[in-house]
């Protein structure tokens, strides 16, 4: 029996990724199978909901008439205001795939297209490494890639985009490969520029990189490109660029602008920065909105990269080592895997490393597995995946009887399994199991303010827009209230309009220094009066004016 067993790994490990990719798609969508509308971070609550907006009204625009009167304040984070309208603050293209999708097929597919893309993706990344390495490092490297904890975690939450991007670049590569492999036939061509359009859609900043890699791709094999084809397949690139760019002048007024452009401008407007003298500076926070801090970067790669994952790290580590050691023996296609892996992660390592980012609740003042730095380096787990792939088999290639090698892969593996397993479902601030409670809690709380307040009210929180909105208008900020109130305007907008509108403050954790608080906001003539408290932990705060 266990002949068979061995005998069946070695020639249909085909068959193998697909079942385990299939066991994974219901494992990728654990939290999507719980409460659908509600999330644990801002990003993914406005790609939902801009997500169903598209589906009903083929845009993105969410008019506010009465973001006029307040000072265009009337937004939920990850939004901002154009002319009145509540328009996506990131790329265009997550939210026209999957709303596109939705409308074509059915609205209730839209949560599972990023778990359904992610297992997709181990499929096309053990082909992909089949085509470079051995079988052996092919079919190891899917199968971990499965339950890295990294792409385990991001392809568990459905309405973020990196795990999607990162999967349709796997499958652009392949296509690639075998376009420069098949040079005749013109299929290939074409699913490459779908994929890489695709890619390129979903986070189009990484266009740089993205470009760079291809072009001097096609360069070092121009021999084997298929030039008529090429040019047929740039043609279906643009192609499918083209609703992007329609959906961007549509929503930006320009098909090159997007969101964050936008939000430069008006934070340099609002900092009273002149735009015309300040160009540089715009254009570099546009490319790098989050800045470069290079003496950041080493503590973001020890912390991110390094102690996150400590058993992974060591592996890859162990696996750079073996592979400097034995680069003599790499062929061609192996050295040029190894050297873009340099180039790739050296460019995103500083890049992303130097900058500040968002966690699922907040800015990232604490080491997480939400932060957005490690999605942002996903490309870099994933393709780092054959170093320890090399390790392992290098260490096991000790073994002589195929019995007890067969169960040292199968130990190791559940090993790494259940460290993955551990780090993605129990973290206890942002596992998926706290994450599929936290679901639950934000639908009582919820259901709770419907029932406390006017469905007319304001609320301005710094936590609750990602489950008030759209129920209720919001002022969304990533301040405390504190600081919230330091902006003239602000101040001045909130005061003026108390007496047309009930306008609330909403906390998850409620005021620890209310007196202080309070007396502060008093001195600027906004008084802030205790109302209810929802689940024991939520406080509600009505905002007047101060007498």
């Amino acid at each position: 029996m266990l002949t068979k067993i061995l005998s069946f790994w070695k020639y249909h490990n085909l068959y193998i990724i697909i079942l385990l990719s299939i066991i994974f798609f219901f494992i990728y969508s654990y939290i999507s199978f719980q409460f659908p509308e509600y999330f644990n971070s801002p990003d993914e609550a406005a790609n939902y909901y801009f997500i169903n907006h598209f589906i009903e009204n083929f845009n993105f625009s969410f008019y506010e008439p009465l973001n006029s009167e307040f000072a265009n304040l009337l937004h939920p984070r990850n939004s901002i205001v154009i002319e009145n309208n509540i328009v996506p603050l990131c790329f265009l293209g997550f939210p026209l795939l999957i709303g596109f999708l939705g409308k074509l097929i059915d609205v209730s597919i839209i949560l599972f297209i990023v778990p359904f893309f992610s297992s997709t993706a181990a499929i096309f990344f053990y082909l992909l490494l089949r085509e470079i390495f051995s079988e052996r490092i092919a079919i190891l490297s899917s199968i971990i890639l499965l339950f890295h904890p990294a792409f385990w975690y991001f392809s568990s939450l459905s309405m973020h985009h990196n795990a999607l991007f990162s999967s349709f670049f796997i499958i652009s590569l392949y296509f690639f490969i075998k376009l420069l492999k098949n040079p005749t036939i013109l299929r290939y061509y074409i699913l490459f520029s779908i994929f890489i359009g695709l890619t390129i859609t979903i986070r189009a900043n990484e266009l740089v990189w993205l470009a760079i890699l291809f072009f001097s791709l096609l360069v070092f094999y121009r021999k084997s490109i298929n030039i008529k084809y090429l040019f047929i397949s740039l043609l279906c690139l643009l192609f499918i660029l083209a609703p992007f760019f329609y959906f961007n002048n549509a929503t930006y007024s320009s098909p090159f602008s997007t969101g964050y452009s936008h939000k430069v401008d008006i934070d340099l407007e609002i900092s009273g920065v002149e735009n015309s003298s300040n160009g540089i500076s715009k254009i570099f926070k546009i490319i790098a909105p989050s800045g470069i801090r290079p003496e950041k970067v080493l503590d973001s790669f020890l912390e991110y990269f390094i102690i996150i994952y400590p058993i992974f790290s060591i592996l890859v580590f162990s696996g750079i080592i073996l592979a400097v050691k034995n680069r003599a023996k790499f062929n061609q296609k192996q050295k040029l895997y190894f050297k873009y892996l340099l180039i790739l992660s050296s460019y995103l390592i500083i890049y992303y490393g130097g900058g500040y980012y968002f966690g699922a609740s907040g800015l990232d003042t604490d080491f997480n597995i939400s932060s957005s730095l490690i999605r942002y380096w996903l490309p870099i787990f994933i393709f780092s995946i054959p170093l320890i792939s090399i390790i392992i088999i290098k260490i096991l290639g000790k073994f002589q009887h195929n019995y007890l090698k067969m169960f040292s892969y199968s130990l190791i593996t559940l090993l790494l399994m259940i460290f993955s397993f551990n780090l993605v479902y129990n973290d206890k601030n942002f596992g998926l199991i706290k994450i599929a409670n936290n679901t639950i809690l934000y639908k009582q709380i919820s259901d709770g303010l419907h029932n406390s307040i006017n469905k007319d009210a304001i609320i301005i929180s710094n936590n609750a827009d990602k489950f008030v909105f759209p129920k209720f208008r919001v002022i969304g900020t990533n301040l405390e209230l504190d600081n919230f109130f330091q902006n003239e305007n602000v101040i001045k907008t909130i005061n003026e309009q108390t007496n047309n509108f009930e306008i609330y403050y909403f906390t998850m954790f409620g005021l620890n220094d209310f007196d202080n608080i309070s007396a502060r906001l008093r001195s600027k003539g906004i008084e802030l009066i205790p109302d209810v408290t929802i689940k024991d932990i939520s406080s509600l705060y009505i905002i007047t004016k101060a007498f």
